[in-house]
């Protein structure tokens, strides 16, 4: 109930203002502090010409400003750090008035501090841009709910959501954006990981066919490097995603539907897809198709990596990955693909 009435104010008003503060104090919450924050300062407007720290001093902590203000007090980043920028704003169609936050955006913690005094990693982004994301993305679908009469339930738009504010979509959307080619990474082993998965979407195309957005795992196309292999969905290239869309929501002064018309577009066929069939999970799909089946956890490994095991008492399949989710996802995607009965025909693309 508190929820639904934090929404309906939602709805009506798109902003911070005296009448969500007045029901937030109404509800307990102490937000003196809060009000005096506000009193004192003022959104950033997106074509302001005060300057970052300004702008930002209200909701950015001191010691990221500090590292900023210092930032700007030297010289203009190295051209290695702005590698990818003008193909980040072109991707985008956007050009950014703080050139440090996409450099922050795409930069990795492995190549943050000593290669990069400038910003900190894109972790702070990322944090920023998850919440963003998950608040557009309900908006857009409470919005198509009500226009095309849709007629969901909260537990089916949450579900949606889930599914498209997922691993998966993040990082084809960073695919698609080819952010890769602007990361800043000194990470091999993730680097290596990226450069696999962008390949393989290559390969399979994006079109929508049969799609399991919880399983975090990717099943490459049949050619000589991969021959089929499921691959781990890099959560590091979703993540640069998410910090892409904090640096862009910064940039715009904290202009939440200039933000969503940059990335609706690259969300839009995700969204379509979704609201038109239930989001599928793979672990439902298989307990249905083979109900006397279980999912075992299989001690890790010396190697440190971890292991699942599936059963249905006739057969018996292992799968292990580097996370316990990672390895479950790749497991129950082989379940799936090894009780299909015919191949896809050759011009059938298929994103799982």
């Amino acid at each position: 109930m508190t929820e639904a009435l934090i929404g309906a104010l939602f709805t009506q008003n798109h902003d911070v203002n005296p009448l969500w503060l007045n029901f937030l104090e109404w509800l307990g919450y102490k937000l003196t502090n809060f009000r005096r924050l506000l009193s004192t300062c003022d959104v950033p407007s997106g074509n302001s010409t005060l300057s970052y720290s300004q702008q930002y001093s209200s909701f950015v902590h001191p010691d990221i400003l500090g590292h900023v203000n210092k930032a700007l007090t030297q010289p203009p980043p190295p051209s290695y750090l702005t590698t990818g920028l003008h193909q980040l704003e072109e991707s985008l169609g956007y050009k950014f008035k703080n050139k440090l936050l996409p450099i922050e955006g795409q930069c990795h913690a492995s190549f943050a501090g000593r290669l990069n005094p400038w910003t900190n990693s894109n972790q702070r982004l990322e944090f920023i841009g998850d919440a963003i994301l998950e608040l557009m993305v309900t908006s857009e679908l409470i919005r198509r709910n009500e226009k095309d009469s849709l007629s969901f339930d909260q537990g089916s738009l949450s579900n949606i959501r889930s599914a498209i504010v997922c691993t998966r979509t993040l990082a084809v959307v960073a695919a698609r954006l080819q952010l890769h080619e602007g990361l800043k990474i000194l990470d091999l082993p993730t680097k290596m990981l990226i450069d696999d998965f962008v390949e393989a979407l290559d390969g399979l195309g994006t079109k929508f066919d049969e799609i399991f957005y919880e399983a975090n795992v990717i099943k490459a196309p049949s050619n000589d490097k991969f021959a089929g292999a499921i691959l781990e969905i890099p959560k590091d290239l979703a993540d640069c995603t998410e910090a892409v869309i904090g640096a862009v929501y910064l940039d715009t002064g904290g202009n939440l539907q200039e933000t969503w018309s940059i990335f609706e577009p690259h969300f839009a066929d995700v969204i379509d897809f979704y609201v038109t069939r239930s989001p599928p999970s793979i672990y439902i799909y298989i307990s249905h198709k083979y109900p006397d089946s279980e999912f075992i956890a299989l001690p890790r490994c010396i190697s440190g990596q971890f292991g699942w095991k599936w059963t249905n008492g006739k057969r018996v399949l292992e799968s292990y990955g580097r996370t316990s989710k990672i390895a479950k996802g790749k497991l129950a995607l082989q379940i799936v693909h090894s009780g299909k009965r015919k191949r896809k025909t050759c011009d059938e693309k298929v994103w799982i």
